[in-house]
């Protein structure tokens, strides 16, 4: 279970990394590192899977190993020059001063409207309604072209009430899609519902 979710939103981490470090390179072997200590169960201390959701959990995870690393790399840096300076003159030059929630929370909000979509399609594909979604899934979107609701009746052969009725099943069962994402990591409705707006609140500042 744990391996497909950091499968699922590596995507997120390497962003968070990338905001982190400004170094692709860097970033990639960073995520890739990350992403084995995780899985392996080293140097998540600071991180409790229990406490909380799957998204908040990755980001502490990655705060706390990013920030060690970096307090190895000052410490050697200064070790190298001789260098005897105070922890507190130093400290905040050892941890990340970068720190960027919003590259992660955007990628993260991206991947589960992928996953909702992806899993939409497929179940219109094993009804051979793959035409139906085609037209229909621009709704699901708001920033995304789309024919008006007549011509989509049009294309379908049916009428605008049922054009009408289509849509709002595609958005019923697409907000359920995403729940039952959001639901694999937490426990309630109402955390499900909270990271639901925070979800809604991260996509409209793309």
């Amino acid at each position: 279970m744990l391996g497909e979710l950091v499968g699922t939103y590596q995507p997120a981490i390497l962003a968070f990394c990338k905001a982190t470090t400004r170094d692709s390179h860097r970033a990639e072997d960073l995520s890739q590192a990350f992403c084995k200590q995780l899985l392996e169960g080293r140097s998540l201390n600071n991180a409790d899977s229990e406490k909380g959701r799957f998204r908040s959990y990755l980001l502490g995870a990655l705060k706390h190993i990013i920030s060690d690393q970096w307090r190895k790399e000052n410490a050697e840096k200064r070790g190298s020059n001789g260098a005897h300076e105070s922890l507190e003159s130093t400290e905040a030059q050892e941890i990340p001063h970068a720190i960027n929630e919003t590259e992660f929370d955007q990628e993260w909000a991206l991947t589960v409207i992928r996953i909702g979509m992806d899993r939409l399609r497929d179940e219109y594909v094993d009804k051979n309604k793959e035409e139906v979604f085609e037209i229909l899934s621009p709704w699901l979107t708001p920033a995304a072209e789309r024919k008006s609701q007549s011509e989509a009746a049009k294309e379908l052969g049916i009428s605008e009430n049922a054009i009408k009725v289509s849509i709002h099943r595609l958005r019923a069962r697409f907000r359920t899609l995403i729940r039952q994402e959001l639901a694999q990591t937490l426990s309630s409705e109402a955390e499900i519902d909270e990271e639901l707006q925070h979800l809604v609140e991260t996509l409209s500042h793309l």
